[in-house]
This record gives C-alpha cells, sequence and structure tokens, in this order.
C-alpha cells in the first residue's frame, strides 16, 4: 500500500509537471491574436493592420505614403505592407489618382504629426510593445491559468468587465487595453482633424468673404493646436489651391434641399459602405469571428472533454489533481480560462463601438456639409465632403449618393480644354 501510494504520488507531481509545461509551451495569446503586429512594430503599424492578415512592417523595405479610408497612420517613414505572393489581396479602398484623393494624404500626414504631438500616445505606444512581447503573453496566460486554479482576483473580472462597458476607467494593464486605448486616441483625432478640415473648407469657399474668413481662422487655429503650424499651414496652402482648381456644374447646385426620407437613406448608404470597407471594422471582426466560428464538432468536443475532465477533477485518489491539470492544459491551449475571452471580446467591442462612432459622425458631418454647399453654392465644401465620402465608403459611394462626381466632371473638362488648346496649336 505504501508502495502504492508513493507511486500514486510520484505519477501526479510527473504529470502535473507535464500537463503545466505544455500548456505555458502553448502560445494560446498567439492563436487568439495571430493578425495582431509583432512586438518590434506594434507601434509603427497600425493596430487595424489593413486588410491583410498577414502584413508586417519592416523599416527596410518600402512603404507606401497613403492609408486605408480612415486608417490612419503611426509613423508614415516606417510603414510598410507586404503580403504573401500566393494571397493576393484585393484593396477595395477607393483610392484613386484622383484630384479628390489628396484629401487621404493630408490627412495622414495631419494625423501623424498630431499622435507625435500628443502626450498620451508615446505613453500608450510603449504599453502596446510591453505587452505584445512573447515574454508577456506568456506571463499573462500564467496568470490565467493560476487564476483559474486559485481564484486570486476575486471580484476583479466583473469589476473590469464593467469598467469596459461602462467606459468610466480604462486602466493600461494588458495587451486588449492598449489596443483599445489606442484605437480611441487614433479615433478622436481623426475626427477632430476632419472637423476642423470642413470648417475652414466652409470659410474659403463662401462667398460672404468677412464670415468665411472668421470660420476659416476659427478652423486654422483650432488645427494649429493639434497638429502644430506647419502641417496647418500646409493643409490652409492645399485648400486654397484646390480651390482655385474647382469648376463646380450647375446640375449639381439644381439638386436642391433633400427631403428628410431621401435624406436618412443617403446616410444609411454611406454608413454602411463606410462600415464594409473599413479596415479596423474587418480586423476587428475576424478577430471575433475567431470566438464565435466555431464547427459543431469543436463545440461537442469541448463540452464533453471539459465534463469529463471536470468530473474526473473531483475524485478523491491522484486522478483528480492529474485531471485538474489536464482539464487547464487543454482550457490553455484552446486560448484560456472563458472569462478571460470575455473580457478580450468586451474589449474588441469598445473598439468596434469607437470605430463605429467615428463613421457614423463623419458620415453625418459629409452629408449636412454637402447640403450646405449646395444652398450656399459653397464649391470648396461640396468638394471636401465629396473627397470625404469617397475615402470612406468608394468611388461607386459617391455617385450613388450624389448623383455625380465633381471630380470626375473637372477632369473631364480639363481634358476637353487640354484636348481644344492642343487641336488649335496645331
Amino acid at each position: 500500500m505504501m508502495l502504492m501510494g508513493r507511486n500514486g504520488f510520484l505519477y501526479t507531481i510527473l504529470c502535473a509537471q507535464i500537463v503545466v509545461a505544455n500548456a505555458l509551451a502553448v502560445p494560446s495569446a498567439l492563436a487568439q491574436d495571430s493578425d495582431t503586429p509583432n512586438s518590434d512594430c506594434a507601434f509603427k503599424c497600425p493596430i487595424n493592420q489593413p486588410l491583410a492578415d498577414n502584413a508586417a512592417c519592416d523599416a527596410a523595405e518600402p512603404h507606401h505614403s497613403w492609408s486605408l479610408p480612415i486608417a490612419g497612420q503611426i509613423a508614415s517613414k516606417k510603414i510598410s505592407l507586404k503580403v504573401k505572393p500566393d494571397q493576393p489581396q484585393k484593396f477595395d479602398t477607393g483610392i484613386s489618382l484622383a484630384r479628390g484623393s489628396r484629401i487621404a494624404g493630408r490627412l495622414d500626414d495631419l494625423l501623424g504629426a498630431a499622435l507625435e504631438r500628443d502626450d498620451k500616445v508615446p505613453v500608450i505606444s510603449k504599453a502596446l510593445q510591453h505587452y505584445n512581447t512573447r515574454t508577456q503573453k506568456v506571463f499573462a496566460e500564467t496568470k490565467d491559468a493560476t487564476n483559474y486554479l486559485i481564484p486570486y482576483r476575486g471580484f476583479g473580472p466583473s469589476i473590469d468587465a464593467a469598467d469596459i462597458a461602462l467606459g468610466e476607467k480604462l486602466k493600461v494593464g494588458s495587451k486588449a487595453s492598449a489596443e483599445l486605448a489606442y484605437q480611441k486616441q487614433l479615433d478622436e483625432k481623426h475626427l477632430k482633424l476632419v472637423s476642423c478640415m470642413m470648417q475652414m473648407a466652409a470659410g474659403m469657399g463662401m462667398d460672404d468673404q468677412g464670415k468665411g474668413f472668421e470660420l476659416t481662422s476659427n478652423g486654422l487655429s483650432e488645427l494649429k493646436g493639434i497638429v502644430g503650424d506647419e502641417e496647418a499651414n500646409k493643409t490652409m496652402a492645399m485648400l486654397s489651391e484646390w480651390r482655385k482648381e474647382l469648376i463646380i456644374p450647375e446640375k449639381v447646385y439644381e439638386q436642391g434641399a433633400w427631403d428628410p426620407t431621401l435624406h436618412q437613406a443617403k446616410l444609411t448608404k454611406v454608413r454602411e459602405n463606410s462600415l464594409e470597407n473599413d479596415a479596423v471594422i474587418k480586423q476587428i471582426t475576424d478577430r471575433l469571428h475567431k470566438y464565435n466560428n466555431k464547427t459543431k464538432f469543436s463545440r461537442v468536443s469541448s463540452q464533453v472533454i471539459q465534463t469529463t475532465l471536470g468530473a474526473a477533477s473531483l475524485t478523491p485518489t491522484f486522478i483528480g489533481p492529474g485531471a485538474k491539470l489536464a482539464l487547464l492544459a487543454y482550457i490553455m491551449a484552446t486560448g484560456g480560462p472563458e472569462q478571460c475571452k470575455i473580457l478580450k471580446a468586451l474589449y474588441l467591442d469598445k473598439r468596434l463601438e469607437s470605430r463605429w462612432r467615428v463613421l457614423n459622425e463623419e458620415s453625418h458631418m459629409a452629408l449636412e456639409n454637402y447640403q450646405v454647399g449646395i444652398l450656399t453654392k459653397n464649391p470648396l465644401l461640396l468638394a471636401m465632403s465629396e473627397s470625404l465620402v469617397e475615402e470612406m465608403g468608394g468611388v461607386d459611394t459617391v455617385q450613388d449618393v450624389f448623383g455625380t462626381r465633381i471630380f470626375y466632371e473637372n477632369e473631364r473638362q480639363n481634358q476637353q480644354v487640354a484636348a481644344g488648346t492642343k487641336a488649335t496649336s496645331m
């Protein structure tokens, strides 16, 4: 009996060592968040990594100076995208070489300058890089496993969940919370920048020079406070040059005001297409699908395995501790305890909410200012509104919502003028 007891004890210790080692060796955090950047580029590349799951950043590679619709940038001088050749990506983003696309590059530059001037961004960047390292991921999994075996956190998980849901306290203490903190900074900055540019466009396009100067000065002053004098002045010069080149067809002004039903239908169209095309929404949705897109076999097998091991862990013999550790290994290998997965899903939900709010408000801003531009015959305000819709929802959205594209009409007229000049010279 003593021999059997000693053998049973040694067997239990051996099982414990093997199971715990396997549990820690499985990078469940990587399995759940495989589409996030590594520690070296956690801040160089946006956490809203555009469209390509396999994209990564490498400072030695050439980079794109533009970003996807409202995707923003972290450090444009060091951003690059690498996509596997056997997985071609379709970038249906509305980015083109037309005049209307210049707003994307200007917003990118402004967003980069705004983030550099924000004192909170370096702190969030450092936290994001810190929690994105392999060591911290293993440490986080170890804490989750320990809390599953010995619930030392008490009410901690439910308190965190309530804080996340209410948005009362955002403590950057994990990778998911750091991503949310950065997402909020990115979205808030972008919304302010678009609002400032729209204010300046409204003032610079007005016939009333006195009122226009006041609106432009207010927008420029607010923009300088966010991005600095240099970038604000560049934006002013870009809008001024843009205003000189614009030719608005009379049929645009003849549209008149939309009735409430038509306005709501157009708003819904812009919002839906923006949500469909937005790279951040796609990335977050893909990550959430890892939790709910489970096959029937995996769901049933999970229930059977956890029920069996849970029941076996209650036995008074050496089988109990071994089953408990085996259950822990299975749970960690499949992404961690359910309460941890729920917290991660809540963080992703708040990121979706932040993104949806920006897209919704900018959709409202674009359509309302387009109507104001028609009623006041403000060409620059019309162009700015159309550009914003094009960057959010694509060229087809502009055609569907407004019925005409100002920039297409301008390009066609410029081509006709150029052809006429060439024929005259011949």
